[in-house]
């Protein structure tokens, strides 16, 4: 039985186990299962708990949610997707049985606790989006020495002061977020500001995607990311004076904000091989393609792949 992907999903009338190409499985929830399900019973089948084992890849399918109880029987899962909403907070104490868990994500569940993090010691990838918590409960992030991929949008968080000196992580969303400080080894970074830019000690950061720039209107404070090979400035409220761009000398990729002035550009960006426009902006960019040539001699114009949520996967 090919058990690398398993969703759980719900019916009116059985429980079954389906594979990724959605045909069901040999392993299906019958009655038994239906009560642990619900709580209601403590019993399993020996067979059913051997089968439970293999499975790799787990995902709830359906608008709620029972318990998480069936994740006890699954300490081999590596991939763990949780999106449904629930009745009752929940308690996530059953993920620290899965000690191989590697990527992880969570959204619009009412969390209890997250304590349970300090156990999962292969984590790669953790995304806790749209999930109302406080810093304190982030803890133990710093410790999980294999977790590049972080996303905390939509938390609440106000402050990533929590992730300084973090030397692990690769890949950082977040929304809203005061100063990205000494984050070593951080190459991608998605965040929403109010404020001016504010990134310190991050000397790997190889990707930048800054939405609702409410505050900025120059390029200034970005002069220190000398290994910036792609930046998005999205849906700024000011005009953004670009006489400091050309110290990005390694830039590659700039996505045309409508805000940008082109004419304020003080030298040519020969580095820059693609320059990405929505369909909106596009007629205004093309209208200036005598600085565009005269800036970007070596770029390419592009149409920019649009996404639902600014904070949508790039």
């Amino acid at each position: 039985m090919n058990t690398d992907k398993i969703n759980f999903e719900k019916r009116d009338s059985e429980e079954s186990l389906t594979n990724q190409e959605g045909q069901k499985q040999e392993l299906k929830l019958d009655s038994v299962w239906q009560k642990i399900l619900l709580s209601e019973s403590d019993l399993i089948s020996t067979d059913k708990l051997k089968s439970l084992k293999s499975v790799k890849v787990f995902e709830p399918i359906g608008e709620k949610t029972a318990t998480l109880r069936p994740l006890f029987y699954m300490p081999n899962l590596t991939q763990l997707t949780i999106t449904r909403s629930y009745t009752l907070p929940v308690s996530f104490k059953m993920l620290a049985n899965l000690s191989m868990l590697e990527d992880l994500r969570i959204a619009t569940c009412d969390v209890t606790d997250l304590d349970y993090l300090k156990e999962l010691h292969q984590l790669q990838t953790l995304n806790i989006s749209q999930i109302k918590i406080k810093t304190a409960v982030l803890k133990y992030i710093n410790n999980l020495e294999k977790l590049k991929n972080l996303n905390v949008a939509n938390t609440g968080l106000r402050s990533m002061k929590i992730f300084q000196n973090n030397n692990v992580i690769e890949k950082l969303i977040c929304s809203y977020s005061k100063g990205i400080r000494n984050m070593a080894n951080l190459k991608s970074l998605f965040l929403l500001l109010r404020d001016q830019v504010d990134i310190e000690g991050c000397p790997k950061l190889q990707y930048l995607r800054i939405g609702n720039a409410r505050k900025i209107s120059n390029v200034d404070n970005l002069a220190n990311l000398n290994q910036l090979l792609k930046l998005e400035i999205h849906n700024s409220r000011n005009k953004i004076n670009l006489s400091s761009l050309y110290k990005l000398n390694k830039l590659e990729e700039l996505f045309l904000d409508s805000k940008l002035e082109l004419a304020t550009m003080s030298k040519p960006m020969e580095s820059v091989k693609r320059l990405t426009v929505t369909e909106n902006n596009r007629a205004k960019f093309i209208e200036q393609n005598e600085l565009l040539q005269e800036f970007f001699p070596n770029a390419q114009l592009i149409e920019f792949k649009s996404f639902l949520n600014f904070l949508d996967k790039e």
